[in-house]
């Protein structure tokens, strides 16, 4: 910079070393200006924006993609655990509902079956008391004989129809026991597997809850992590930036010290060499002045001697 300086002098023919007080003055002035000139030209503080911030959040946290994904992994979790459960019940239902359609039509047959064993029945007794009438009317005995045989066959073929129907009846009556059974059987074992089926599928949602919790836990401390060493980072380029700048005014500082003592010291350095040449220019012309005056003493002395 000092030769920057010293070339725009020697450009603009100043020189401090000039013959006259007024160059030499000139010369000081354009030096000084060419000096805060250059000293805002090389020394101008870097700007803030030059600084590289790391961003603290540069993409999605890792913590919201696994809450994501959790939330979403349970969800389905839920999803397969209850449609388990919901087909055991549906399946339950369903046999519920055939069991109550078969039993609508086994009621419906057996009513059709006793309807038709009342008309039989009906027709039969009707047959058998038409038949008593013709009793009065009989003479002989083997005819009488023979009728009473044929009532009595009617009467035990009308019993015998009965107890058929009877022991139809208690045989199914025994078969809807079994099945009665057996349905309480299979509704118990439909509940054992519903209740299986829950306990396995808190156990399953317990697991995978505290599996999840603990994933998303270190997704969070993985995070913070990032986070700490991204502002930590920052700060020790805010810092670093700081110190920069600071060294760079504080060199700055320095040398305008430095060069400000070394103009003032050759400014005291030029001022005495000035004085001392001043000094001795004086002294000079005070010793010409006073030969001047005893020239001028001794021609007005003898002037006044020729005038006597």
């Amino acid at each position: 910079r000092t030769h920057m300086s010293s070339l725009s002098e020697e450009a603009q023919g100043l020189s401090v070393d000039g013959d006259t007080r007024d160059e030499r003055i000139q010369a000081r002035r354009d030096r000084i200006a060419a000096r805060v000139q250059d000293d805002g030209k090389e020394k101008a503080p870097r700007s803030s924006a030059e600084i590289e911030i790391t961003p603290l959040v540069a993409m999605p946290p890792k913590s919201m993609m696994q809450l994501e994904a959790s939330e979403k992994f349970l969800d389905e979790l839920r999803v397969k655990g209850t449609d388990k459960v919901t087909l055991v019940r549906v399946t339950a239902d369903y046999a519920e509902q055939q069991r109550r359609q078969q039993e609508e039509e086994a009621n419906a047959a057996r009513l059709l079956k006793c309807e038709a064993e009342k008309e039989n029945s009906n027709r039969s007794v009707q047959g058998i008391s038409k038949d008593w009438s013709k009793v009065s009317q009989l003479t002989d005995s083997m005819e009488l004989k023979a009728l009473l045989e044929s009532q009595k066959a009617k009467c035990q073929a009308l019993l015998e129809s009965k107890d058929e129907l009877i022991a139809a009846l208690q045989d199914e009556q025994r078969v809807r026991d079994d099945e009665y059974v057996k349905d309480l059987r299979t509704q118990a074992s439909d509940i054992e597997t519903l209740l299986q089926f829950t306990r396995e599928q808190m156990t399953t949602l317990t697991q995978q809850y505290r599996r999840q919790l603990d994933e998303l836990e270190q997704t969070f401390m993985e995070d913070r992590a990032e986070f700490v060493s991204a502002a930590l980072k920052n700060w020790q380029d805010s810092m670093a930036y700081r110190r920069e700048q600071e060294d760079a005014l504080t060199k700055a500082a320095l040398e305008r010290t430095l060069e400000n003592n070394l103009a003032l010291e050759r400014l005291q350095t030029n001022d005495a060499e000035e004085h001392a040449i001043l000094k001795i220019k004086l002294e000079t012309e005070i010793q010409q002045l006073e030969q001047q005056l005893q020239q001028m003493r001794a021609t007005y002395q003898l002037n006044s001697e020729k005038l006597e």
